[in-house]
C-alpha cells in the first residue's frame, strides 16, 4: 500500500457492513493488504455504515477492521470506532465530530 507514516498522520477508513456481518467486496483486498504494513506512527480511526436490523450483525466491519489495525499494522488507534446506523442523523453527526476532534488531538500528542 502506498500509505506512508513519514508522510501521514491520521488515516481514516469509512467501510460499510454487507450481507450478514461482513466486509464489502471493496474493503476486501485493504483487509488483506493491511498482514503486511507497517504503519508504526501513524494515527488511525475507523468508522462505518450498518444497519441496526441486523442486530449483533450491525457495524462489524468496524469491528474487523480496527481488530486487523491492532493486530498487524503498528498503528495507533486515535479513537474509538463510530457507527453510523444508514446515515448519518444529528447524533451521528456529533459522534463523527467528536471521533474527529479525537484523532486530531491523538495525533498532536503522538
Amino acid at each position: 500500500m502506498d500509505i506512508n507514516p513519514a508522510e501521514t498522520d491520521i488515516l481514516v477508513v469509512v467501510a460499510y457492513t454487507f450481507d450478514k456481518g461482513t466486509l464489502a467486496d471493496e474493503a476486501l483486498d485493504f483487509y488483506d493488504d493491511m498482514q503486511d504494513v507497517n504503519w508504526t506512527g501513524l494515527i488511525y480511526g475507523v468508522a462505518g455504515s450498518g444497519d441496526v436490523f441486523y442486530g449483533q450483525d450491525y457495524g462489524v466491519a468496524v469491528d474487523l477492521l480496527e481488530q486487523h489495525f491492532d493486530a498487524f499494522t503498528g498503528a495507533t488507534r486515535g479513537a474509538a470506532g463510530v457507527k453510523v446506523n444508514l446515515s448519518p442523523d444529528a447524533e451521528a453527526t456529533s459522534a463523527l465530530r467528536a471521533f474527529a476532534q479525537q484523532l486530531l488531538v491523538a495525533a498532536q500528542t503522538n
